[in-house]
């Protein structure tokens, strides 16, 4: 029985963990570490290997998703850009033949950042959900919860916001720790806090940190309470039937390459761990 549940967990890396000559090259050593799932930044991939990237995808039958951003801009031009980034994507899932393999699009949140002083844009970012509402048919639409919107008022806000529109969330589960550690979440448990979300849990951001930064360590490297977290996601009913749990490791900092051999080891044990506790 634990096999089978096993084959049916859909567990990825995100592409701009690695470093590799190209995405086909990083698609192989995903498959080649046992992940069956991949996530694409935006609409970026090679268009000389755009064939070679749907083809790998198809060969190892891997789940594809999607992540965006909208950072610092207006309004207008966030707007304009997402459909750019979505004819990209539609594009290659269309001459890729790999639409069947693609399963959500998310984003960050739009924001805005002056003076070092972070906030979030919730008028771009609702329009942005509303905007895509079908506009991809088969494949699901969600929100990430950043440190800052972390909070279920500030989800419900963006629900509401969107109206009748139909759409997901990414728990980011490290910017879930320090929003919690920070006191900015006002349940006092996980369980209660799934519950007070209007949105269904499409997608998992898996990293660890220490409470206080945003580190994306790998897990096990933190105080990320990956095993309450996943106990209380189950019984809660807000996990989506499908989710996917996409490992986001140390994507920009320097002190650790996940390329590296020694390094990789940690993350294949971690991902063994996060395996282990999401199955009990």
């Amino acid at each position: 029985m634990r096999e089978m549940q096993k084959k049916k967990l859909n567990i990825g890396i995100a592409l701009w963990n690695l470093n590799a000559k190209n995405l086909a090259e990083k698609i192989d050593k995903i498959a080649g570490w046992g992940f069956n799932c991949v996530s694409f930044l935006g609409g970026y991939f090679e268009d000389e290997f755009a064939a070679d990237i749907a083809a790998r995808i198809k060969k190892h039958g891997l789940k594809v998703t999607f992540h965006l951003s909208f950072f610092g801009k207006n309004k207008e031009r966030a707007l304009r850009e997402l459909d750019g980034r979505i004819e990209r994507i539609t594009t290659l899932l269309k001459t890729g033949k790999i639409k069947r393999n693609a399963k959500c699009i998310c984003f960050d949140p739009a924001y805005f950042y002056k003076n070092k002083t972070v906030s979030i844009d919730y008028e771009t970012t609702i329009a942005a959900l509303k905007k895509l509402d079908g506009k991809v048919p088969g494949i699901k639409i969600g929100v990430e919860n950043w440190i800052l919107n972390s909070p279920a008022q500030e989800m419900r806000r963006i629900k509401t916001g969107i109206g009748g529109a139909k759409s997901g969330m990414l728990l980011d589960l490290g910017h879930l720790n320090i929003a919690f550690r920070q006191g900015l979440i006002k349940e006092l448990d996980y369980l209660s806090y799934f519950k007070a979300l209007p949105f269904k849990i499409i997608e998992l951001h898996i990293h660890d940190n220490d409470g206080e930064t945003d580190l994306h360590l790998p897990p096990g490297r933190g105080n990320t309470e990956f095993k309450k977290i996943f106990k209380a996601l189950k019984e809660s009913g807000r996990l989506s039937k499908n989710v996917i749990l996409t490992f986001e490791i140390k994507p920009r900092l320097k002190d650790i390459k996940i390329t590296d051999r020694k390094k990789m080891d940690e993350v294949l044990r971690s991902k063994k761990l996060i395996e282990r506790l999401y199955q009990k």
